[in-house]
């Protein structure tokens, strides 16, 4: 009894400084919490002017100062008091500060990764033609930032990493066959540069006016090509970051519990496992011809449909699920909201059963990141940066027989 009478009076002494009880404080250290975590997903992308984004060494240190002040206000809040739940929230923003703060002091990406640069300027020759008013006005000011952007890139790179140059290159001027955004060609362009040059093939006939700012855009990235050539010699700067710092961003940033040996004892394991189930149902379907890989748009639609039909008839055939068929025309929807107003939602993962084919159903788990997306088996997820949003995905029977899609995906979208 005297123990808990000795506690009582301490939580009432806690408040009784400022006259506000301890439940409202808590609150308002958890606000405080909020509006951190919204300042940061401000502070955290680059400034874009005229379509380039800005990484001069102004911007960084002012993106230095701005996180190391976000910390410190991080750091006044005490958050032992709150529901785990909430503390919770606390570690994940703090997470998140962390990895800027590790960008910051060790992978400097726009001193060291000339890819940074490629990335930013490989999406406008994407662009289908012709373009909406909207899509021109954009793709003009992508085209016209190129060269600008590059020639930011060229005084950025300071310490830049010969290793990370060659891959810049091989980005430049080799398609990776993964397909990465790009609309789909019969032979993928080669690389960054091939993909400007199919713009200018495709704008003459739509779109004259831009043909000039597409073909000085390409000139900047051939040009930024050659100097990567040129000097990666002399781009001494390794690109890992050594197991010191690694261990240090799994713990602070990742919030493993694993140290660098034994991830890589957990993927050894996993690439064994992998390779062992490959071995096993190689054998076992020994006697069977080898299978192709797909050529056009049409095999693989025909393949997407034969799987579901082999699926659908396996999944009936051990009564694991229901074999009842979706009206023709309906859609089922798997919704999971995702708040963006507590950082909690930032990393949520998710198990949800959907119906995805008359006859069929599907199991799909999906985890959510603040800063990325992830995608596994069916289902999407996206967390919002800017308030709350709603990942869905949508399976739906089409209204004919005849059509040629199974499936139809909602695009994300926020409340």
């Amino acid at each position: 009894m005297t123990g808990r009478i000795a506690a009582s009076l301490a939580l009432l002494a806690l408040g009784a400084g400022s006259g506000v009880p301890v439940r409202a404080q808590a609150a308002d250290a958890y606000k405080s919490l909020l509006t951190i975590h919204q300042e940061f997903v401000m502070l955290r992308e680059p400034k874009v002017v005229a379509g380039m984004a800005d990484y001069t060494p102004a911007a960084m240190t002012e993106q230095r100062r701005g996180l190391d002040a976000l910390r410190t206000r991080l750091g006044a809040i005490t958050s032992s008091s709150w529901p785990v739940s909430q503390q919770v929230d606390y570690h994940l923003v703090r997470a998140e500060l962390n990895g800027l703060d590790f960008d910051h002091r060790v992978v400097r990406p726009w001193q060291r990764d000339p890819g940074l640069y490629v990335d930013a300027v490989r999406r406008a020759p994407y662009t289908d033609v012709p373009a909406k008013a909207e899509e021109l006005v954009r793709l003009r000011t992508e085209l016209q930032a190129v060269p600008k952007l590059l020639d930011q890139a060229r005084a950025n790179l300071t310490t830049p990493s010969g290793e990370l140059a060659g891959m810049a290159i091989r980005q430049l001027e080799m398609s990776d066959g993964v397909n990465q955004g790009e609309p789909r060609r019969p032979t993928p362009p080669a690389g960054v540069i091939g993909w400007y040059r199919d713009l200018l093939e495709r704008l003459p006939k739509h779109h004259p006016e831009l043909v000039t700012d597409a073909r000085t855009a390409l000139a900047a990235a051939e040009d930024f090509r050659d100097w990567l050539k040129q000097n990666q010699a002399a781009m001494k700067e390794p690109a890992f970051v050594g197991l010191d710092h690694y261990n240090w961003y799994l713990r602070n940033v990742r919030l493993m519990p694993y140290d660098a040996d034994t991830v890589r004892l957990l993927g050894r394991r996993e690439e064994d496992r992998a390779r062992t189930f490959l071995s096993i149902e190689t054998h076992r379907n020994r006697a069977l011809p080898p299978i192709d890989p797909v050529k056009t748009a049409e095999e693989h639609e025909r393949r997407v449909l034969e799987s579901e039909r082999l699926i659908r008839e396996f999944v009936q055939k051990q009564h694991r699920r229901s074999s009842r068929p979706m009206p023709s025309g309906s859609c089922v929807r798997a919704e999971s909201v995702i708040s963006g107003r507590s950082p909690r939602t930032a990393i949520r993962s998710t198990t949800i059963f959907t119906p995805r084919f008359p006859g069929t159903s599907s199991t799909a788990t999906f985890s959510a990141r603040t800063r990325t997306r992830s995608a596994q088996g069916t289902a999407t997820a996206h967390a919002g940066r800017d308030g709350p949003s709603t990942s869905r995905k949508c399976f739906c029977r089409p209204a004919s027989s005849t059509a040629g899609r199974a499936l139809a995906s909602c695009s994300t979208s926020r409340s």
